[in-house]
């Protein structure tokens, strides 16, 4: 390499030519040298660049992973978000729930409206009767009813029907009324129309339009929560009772606003618009408004049932429509709008509901062929009857029964063909007539018999829900009381069909309201003693007496010539008593009377506590009926004084020295209301406070009368949750001191002050008030009782029952009180031995009770029914199945004796057939078993009882047998149960067993397996469970919001069978049913939609449904 030498930091060269040579191999190094590195660098770029591409990709697929994770987070965060949200309403609805029956309490103690809601019972009455189709020509055919009846259409805004007494008003507006909550009840989004109504009773004619108004307020304002606050608000503030036109003025139109949506009024039963008092004005105000056109807001939607000529004078336009029942009626002036004038078309014959009287008659003559086969051999040749007496009665139904009546007594067909042939003649004649040729057949004591069942058949027992109280047994026991002998209710009632009729629900009945109007027209005695003799008999010596002061007045010529004697000899020894009941207020005193002498009675028996039960209960009831205004408005006459100074009330104090001089020196004392009837208070109280085993009713009767005096807070109700608190039974105690004459201790009065206590739940006070008497009376019976029910250690409680026990000695048999006390403690004490585990002790305590004769004491006769159901119940737990077959077998000995199987199966509940059911298959005595209850069911039993010997002869066929056939015959037995209406609905715990049963075994026999022939017999029975769901019943109907709901099983069925859409659409239904039920709870509404959506296999929707509930309730 040249040389070179550096000079000032600057590289210098020697030489040119070898710098350049030099530069040129330094430049081909440099190239080589930096082409192979960009080789490399390229080959790692290439590299790079294909990993990033595949990176990129492999980002983009994460990314859509974790975008696609995210959304399901934030859905699942949504649902929960949703449902904290929706418990949240929940919570907040259940806060403006309890708002809102504050304001409905508030209303209807505002309005004198009570806690039970008669026009509801009254409806479900007349469904319950009604024959199937009747009405349809109204609700499916009527052109002018679907206009009114439809919120979509203008015109028809007000709908009269109209037609005489007898004609079935009050059912077709039953039929409206069931056709509107079918269509509107549900109350949606889309139609939010509500449905008021209200029947005015037939037995009160001059019920106050303010009581129908506030009924109708209450169900409006049930509906609508603003509307409930606003009536409240308004009523507080107002402070006084409205009248019937200030109702409608301030509590309705004047807050129309706060109504949103539709209201259907529906009214039956006024008796008459044109009448000039306010009520008259009320009723014209009501149907001119809603005559008017239909606006955006509120509008009311009227239909009334009333006499003829009801609505001559007012004048509603176009907007109004009439239906008259009975012959066609037309009228004019529809067009013009002036006031229609309304005649009868004397040439028409045609009857609007014609239908309806041919299928009631078709239906009854049915009923005869079932009770008298012999009767269709007679009718069978005679054409068709029923459209002969529809067509001769003219659309009057009370004719019509009546003329079913007399067919259904006649023997020969002459008789049924004179009764046809002169159906045209009216109801009132046929009636005066029989009760004439009754008058004349009838012996005294027949004819005394006979009134005393008109008495209660008039204004007698009405059931009530809460109590549990047979109308049958209260009329047993009056007429026990009154007459001193028990009959044979059915037999006595059947021997007058044409007064009288009776059913398991109402008890007896007058066959019709005219009837009620014609025996009201005999006149009847003025005083007592006229009243009495009115019923004697006529002895030969009076005649001589008589006979002779007339042979001294007229001479023989006379005499002869009127024929005295043969008159006298005809009245020798015969009845002069008539059938009759009087005025309304003779049969309600006479009726209050023996309320009040059952009550102050000293008389000890056994078959007249259902009368005295009734008594304590609708003590004030007659009270009502009788005056005209309310007891409380204590500036009225003293009604009290006036009814026991009346001598209708007088006869039935006259042979009870005791009780006629209490009434007469009451009322010599005072004229003060409240004085006289604390006396009756004062004797009612005696008998809570003065026998252990009293009713606890007989404790409201004093309470609620000394209510104002002792400033009670709470209104005691008997089967309402209104109860007395410790300070007013404490109160009531003190006065009952002063009142009532019993010779009681200080000890005993305290020890029936804890009883008090104890009966209305108070246990904490009534156990220290126990443990603070203990050192006074620890060897007191009574004392020892209350301790062994009041306790609340178990062991505690079996140790003072064995102490009472022990007493038995010297008090068992000597000592009724304690010896009635004592059977009813082995119940108790079997009870705590059950539940601590001692089964064999427990069982002998069940079996000392069982085979007790408890005689006719019904607290004893329930006590041993449950105890029948405890001792087999221990028995199967103990495996000792034999001694379940062995009893059974003891009671087929005993046959129809006192102590047989006609005594206790028709007694039992459903457990009880369950266990023995049990039994038998454990011990292979099925078809023994079977023949009892099949042979018990042929015994001339109850109707309710044969029902439910029938339902448990099926549930031991579907149980214990393996056979296709038996499984279908009981089937049937249910199916026959269930869907005839008349006995599923009157006999409804044997119908509602039934109905479960029913609905498992169809479920069951639905489900499609097998092959082509099994899917379609399944498939029949899912049809015969859609079936079920048409029936109508108030018994049915409870369960449409509960599990038992037959909806439940047709929504399994089809979603099993794959008709996923059809089980979607009932469970939807269903799922508007249960949120929109305003009586249930809460925590109960989300179970039944948990119960719902699990039932078409949505289990994560159902546990969803579960979870809010689980929070509620915890």
């Amino acid at each position: 390499m040249a040389g070179f030498k550096a000079v000032a930091n600057v590289v210098l060269f020697n030489d040119d030519g070898d710098v350049s040579r030099d530069m040129l191999e330094m430049e081909r190094f440099v190239c080589e040298v930096t082409q192979s590195q960009v080789d490399v660098i390229l080959k790692d770029v290439k590299g790079l660049a294909k990993f990033m591409s595949a990176s990129e990709h492999e980002r983009q697929r994460n990314m859509t992973e974790i975008v696609d994770h995210l959304g399901s987070i934030g859905g699942a965060v949504g649902k929960v978000q949703d449902s904290t949200q929706q418990i949240k309403k929940a919570q907040d609805l259940q806060v403006s729930r309890q708002e809102h029956e504050a304001h409905l309490k508030s209303i209807r103690r505002a309005l004198g409206v009570g806690d039970d809601d008669p026009w509801l019972e009254k409806q479900n009455s007349l469904i319950r009767s009604r024959v199937p189709d009747s009405g349809s020509w109204l609700v499916r055919d009527n052109i002018v009813f679907k206009q009114w009846a439809d919120l979509s259409r203008q015109g028809t805004n007000v709908m009269a029907l109209t037609g005489r007494s007898g004609y079935g008003k009050s059912h077709i507006c039953s039929t409206v009324i069931a056709a509107l909550l079918e269509k509107y009840g549900k109350t949606s989004a889309q139609h939010k129309a509500i449905v008021s109504y209200y029947y005015f009773s037939p037995e009160n004619r001059d019920e106050s339009l303010e009581k129908c108004l506030g009924s109708l307020i209450c169900q409006i304002a049930s509906k609508r929560p603003t509307y409930a606050r606003a009536v409240a608000t308004a009523c507080e503030n107002a402070g006084t009772t409205y009248e019937s036109q200030a109702i409608w003025d301030k509590l309705i139109f004047d807050l129309l606003d706060e109504i949103h949506g539709d209201c259907f009024i529906c009214l039956d039963g006024f008796q008459d618009f044109r009448r000039v008092d306010c009520s008259g004005k009320t009723i014209s105000s009501m149907a001119k408004y809603a005559a008017l056109p239909r606006g955006d807001g509120f509008q009311m939607l009227f239909f009334v049932s009333a006499l003829p000529d009801h609505f001559e004078s007012m004048e509603l336009g176009d907007g109004f429509a009439q239906i008259s029942l009975g012959l066609e009626r037309s009228y004019s002036g529809a067009a013009t709008g002036k006031p229609r004038k309304f005649h009868w078309n004397d040439n028409a014959t045609a009857v609007v509901n014609q239908q309806d009287l041919v299928l009631v008659a078709r239906h009854r003559i049915q009923g005869m062929y079932t009770r008298k086969p012999e009767l269709h051999v007679l009718l069978e040749d005679m054409g068709d009857v029923a459209s002969e007496l529809a067509a001769a009665v003219a659309g009057h139904f009370e004719n019509l029964e009546d003329k079913l009546r007399q067919i259904d007594s006649c023997e020969s067909e002459e008789q049924i063909r004179s009764i046809i042939e002169n159906a045209d003649e009216g109801l009132s004649t046929s009636l005066r007539t029989a009760i004439a040729d009754l008058n004349a057949s009838l012996g005294q004591t027949e004819i005394k018999q006979l009134n005393e069942l008109l008495l209660w058949a008039a204004g007698g027992f009405e059931p009530h829900p809460s109590l549990m109280l047979k109308p049958a047994d209260v009329l047993q026991a009056a007429l026990y009381f009154r007459l001193g002998q028990k009959y044979m209710l059915k037999a006595v009632v059947d021997k007058f069909p044409a007064l009288i009729t009776m059913d398991d629900i109402s008890g007896v009945k007058l066959q019709s309201e005219t009837l009620k109007e014609i025996l009201e027209e005999v006149p009847t005695p003025t005083d007592a003693t006229s009243m009495d003799q009115s019923n004697t008999v006529l002895h030969a010596s009076e005649i001589a007496l008589v006979r002779r002061f007339l042979l001294n007045v007229c001479d023989d010529d006379l005499y002869s010539r009127f024929e005295f004697d043969r008159f006298f000899e005809a009245k020798t020894g015969k009845q002069t008593a008539r059938i009759c009941l009087g005025g309304r207020n003779a049969f309600h005193l006479s009726l209050l009377q023996i309320c009040l002498d059952s009550l102050c009675t000293r008389h000890k028996d056994m078959g007249i506590e259902a009368l005295r039960h009734y008594a304590a209960t609708h003590f004030h009831r007659h009270l009502r009926e009788v005056d005209l205004l309310e007891m409380k408005t204590g500036d009225n006459v003293d009604l009290l004084r006036r009814c026991l100074s009346n001598p209708y009330v007088e006869v039935g104090y006259r042979d009870h020295a005791e009780q006629h001089e209490f009434i007469k020196a009451a009322l010599a004392q005072s004229s003060d209301r409240y004085n006289i009837v604390s006396k009756v208070a004062g004797r009612v109280a005696a008998l809570w406070f003065g026998n252990e085993r009293s009713m606890g009713l007989l404790f409201i009767v004093p309470a609620k009368i000394m209510a104002k005096d002792l400033d009670l807070h709470v209104d005691i109700s008997p089967g309402y949750d209104g109860r007395p608190s410790g300070h007013d039974i404490d109160r009531v105690v003190e006065w009952a001191k002063k009142k009532v004459d019993l010779d009681l201790t200080d000890e005993e009065w305290e020890l029936q002050r804890a009883r008090t206590y104890k009966h209305w739940g108070l246990m904490d006070e009534a156990l220290r008030m126990l443990e603070k008497l203990e050192p006074q009376i620890s060897d007191n019976w009574l004392y020892l009782r209350l301790m062994g029910e009041a306790h609340t250690h178990p062991q505690k409680r079996l140790d003072y029952l064995k102490m009472f026990r022990a007493l038995k000695d010297q008090l068992l048999n000597t000592d009724a009180r304690y010896t009635l006390a004592y059977w009813g403690s082995l119940y108790d004490e079997a009870d705590i031995l059950f539940r601590l585990g001692d089964l064999e002790s427990a069982a002998s305590c069940f079996q000392a009770l069982v085979e007790h004769d408890v005689g006719e004491d019904e607290f004893l006769k329930m006590s041993q029914e449950s105890a029948v159901n405890y001792l087999f119940y221990t028995w199967c737990e103990q495996k000792a199945f034999h001694k379940v077959i062995d009893m059974l077998a003891q009671w087929e000995a005993m046959g129809n004796g006192p102590r047989g199987v006609r005594y206790w199966l028709p007694a039992m509940v459903d457990s009880f057939y369950s266990l023995a059911i049990r039994a038998a298959a454990e011990t292979g005595s099925e078809q023994h078993v079977i023949q009892m209850f099949s042979s018990a069911a042929g015994l001339p039993l109850h109707e309710q009882h044969i029902s439910v010997l029938r339902y448990a002869s099926g549930a031991l066929l579907y149980h214990t047998s393996q056979r296709t056939e038996d499984h279908e015959s009981a089937i049937e037995i249910w199916e026959e149960l269930v869907t005839s209406p008349r006995e599923f609905l009157t006999l409804a715990m044997a119908g509602w067993y039934a109905l479960r049963s029913l609905c498992q075994a169809l479920l069951e026999d639905a489900a499609p397996v097998g092959g082509e022939a099994e899917r379609a017999r399944a498939g029949m029975y899912e049809k015969k469970l859609e079936n079920m769901t048409h029936i109508v019943g108030h018994d049915i109907d409870s369960l449409r919001r509960e599990d038992h709901d037959i909806r439940l099983a047709v929504a399994r069925a089809k979603h099993l069978r794959g008709d996923r859409s059809a089980a979607r659409k009932i469970i939807q239904s269903r799922l508007g049913d249960v949120l929109e039920d305003e009586f249930s709870s809460i925590g109960n509404r989300f179970l039944q939609v948990a119960a719902s959506l699990a039932a078409i296999d949505d289990d994560a929707g159902a546990l969803l449904g579960c979870k809010p509930c689980r929070k509620i309730i915890s």
